[in-house]
């Protein structure tokens, strides 16, 4: 289906026989309820502006800011994508770390896991993140293309930095992010797959082997959907980058 929408191969415009403004929402159902054939019919909505309050407080009981005192970690995480939310953020959860803003493009998602998880803040102001200085760890899970920028930013505002892998796509941003590290904060690049069975076995087992090592690792993955976030080079960066 993806394949087919992609190419063109599946046209949906003519299956939408009609487009009404949503003011005249009665006119297209009265369409339906008469003798007139239709299919597909739209509503079209007017733009709406962006809102000028990009960042609310959250208001709950179990926010985790409560009792914080200054210098403990506190963390603003940057995504609330499926990894994000039923991963990540549950694991520092678990873990007894403390929250305080929960950024990301929509406000909806931000708002339902900061409640759900004890955020202090919600926001689709990812700068916020960066400018307040209560937030001294980011936890960066966005789409790959942008982690090397955000990356750079959190190190440019004095935070501390878990961005989810890839950390980046080019060698430029590899070196600049390089350059950024100078010590004084610490950057970490989640990759779960460090921790899997059978990885932790090889390391036990190379750890008794002296001398030189060859590793040849074949590997035949599953077919990648034509839409994901790591299949186009230009944002995802591919199997090697995405993935290995």
């Amino acid at each position: 289906m993806l394949h087919a929408l992609s190419t063109g191969a599946l046209r949906t415009d003519l299956l939408i026989t009609h487009r009404f403004p949503i003011e005249k929402a009665a006119d297209a159902y009265e369409l339906l309820s008469s003798q007139k054939k239709s299919l597909g019919i739209l509503f079209h909505y007017p733009a709406v502006p962006d809102p000028e309050e990009r960042t609310i407080t959250l208001d709950f009981e179990n926010a985790t800011t409560s009792g914080i005192s200054s210098g403990q970690p506190l963390l603003g995480v940057i995504s609330v994508g499926n990894y994000a939310s039923r991963v990540l953020i549950p694991a520092f959860s678990m873990s007894g770390a403390r929250f305080h803003t929960l950024a990301a493009n929509s406000g909806i998602a931000p708002v339902h896991f900061g409640r759900k998880f004890g955020f202090r803040t919600a926001s689709t102001d990812v700068s916020s993140i960066f400018a307040d200085p209560r937030c001294n760890n980011v936890v960066i899970a966005t789409r790959h293309d942008s982690n090397a920028q955000l990356v750079l930013q959190a190190l440019a505002a004095g935070k501390h930095v878990f961005v989810e892998k890839p950390l980046c796509l080019t060698s430029e941003e590899l070196i600049a992010i390089e350059v950024a590290c100078t010590g004084q904060h610490l950057l970490m690049v989640g990759f779960n797959r460090r921790f899997a069975p059978l990885i932790v076995n090889l390391c036990q087992q190379l750890q008794h082997l002296s001398g030189p090592k060859v590793l040849f690792i074949p590997a035949m993955p599953a077919r990648y959907p034509l839409i994901t976030r790591s299949k186009p080079p230009f944002s995802g960066g591919g199997r090697l980058l995405g993935e290995a």
